[in-house]
């Protein structure tokens, strides 16, 4: 018996000296490796992309866009292995197991809204045109997402639309159906 409590106590100074328990260093390494992939999977994009013709803003090339995802996603890693290091990625797992269901749950209403918008925006261009299509996705998406107050989620769906649109239209040159406004807004940002 003295043995056992021992031993058990042995285990416990072990497990002091190292600094964090046994079940949050687990944790902290597999933040770990999750970061280590990211970063894997940005520096090849961006390596990737860099062998594409990448153009000007004016005459933009094949490899443009994807130079810029790639240089997000890398900058986007660095801020996760820096938020990683100053300890700011806490993961609660009594919070968790006490809110488990209710974590599922709307968890599973952001993934599966969010899919549904991916899926009803081509339908939902052809008959709103652009502006209006990407406002009501937007929209449902921010809602789905985070939910807030309806009219600040319409207007923050409003506002990324026409700078979407300001961005892929006028600055791109990419054609998209257009209607009242999108003429509008063409001849306005133009």
């Amino acid at each position: 018996m003295r043995a056992k409590i021992l031993k058990m106590l042995g285990d416990k100074n072990k497990r002091a000296s190292s600094g964090l328990p046994k079940s949050k260093k687990g944790k902290k390494r597999k933040e770990l490796l999750i970061g280590i992939a990211l970063l894997a999977v940005s520096i090849l994009y961006l390596m990737g992309s860099l062998q594409l013709k990448y153009g000007t803003l004016k005459n933009p090339g094949p490899g443009l866009l994807p130079i810029i995802i790639g240089f997000f996603l890398l900058f986007c890693t660095s801020l996760y292995f820096i938020k990683l290091y100053k300890g700011e990625i806490k993961n609660n797992i009594e919070e968790n197991n006490s809110l488990n269901g209710q974590i599922k749950r709307q968890r599973f209403i952001m993934v599966y809204g969010s899919f549904a918008c991916t899926l009803a925006f081509p339908f939902l261009l052809e008959f709103f045109k652009f502006i209006g299509a990407t406002t009501i996705v937007t929209f449902f998406l921010l809602f789905v997402l985070r939910p807030q107050k309806i009219f600040i989620n319409l207007g923050l769906a409003f506002i990324m639309a026409i700078i979407s649109f300001w961005i892929f239209a006028i600055l791109l040159g990419v054609a998209f159906p257009f209607g009242f406004l999108e003429e509008l807004f063409f001849k306005w940002l133009w």
